[in-house]
């Protein structure tokens, strides 16, 4: 995600639990044209890869849902780059 950002590609990234230190505050792909989806499960304490309700917050993450924002960050950066040409 970090190198196709910083090469200008446009990411959709997934986050679970917006905790200090591992949310898409932190993580998310620096300048336009990104987008972020996350998800919040409610948990107390995200131990990021030892998760005891079962990730519950990237679950939460449908396929459609992904799907929707690929389309939109990729029409943005279309029109984007026709209103530049």
């Amino acid at each position: 995600m970090h190198v196709a950002a910083a090469v200008g590609t446009p990411c959709v990234s997934l986050f679970g639990r917006n905790q200090t230190g591992l949310s898409a505050v932190r993580w998310r792909p620096l300048g336009a044209g990104h987008a972020v989806i996350q998800k919040d499960a409610g948990c107390a304490v995200c131990l990021a890869h030892r998760c005891p309700i079962g990730f519950e917050c990237l679950e939460a993450i449908t396929v459609d849902e992904v799907y929707e924002k690929v389309k939109e960050v990729l029409m943005t950066n279309v029109k984007a780059q026709m209103t530049n040409e």
